[in-house]
């Protein structure tokens, strides 16, 4: 049981990680097109 909850909340920790890691590189990429297109 305690196994399977900490397994639960190591997934979730990656997905939250995931989540800022796109939110990031979203940024980037639309600095990166105004960049470009100024």
């Amino acid at each position: 049981m305690s196994g399977r909850g900490k397994k639960e909340a190591g997934k979730r920790k990656i997905k939250s990680f995931e989540i800022a890691f796109l939110r990031s590189a979203k940024a980037n990429v639309t600095r990166n097109a105004k960049a470009v297109l100024s």
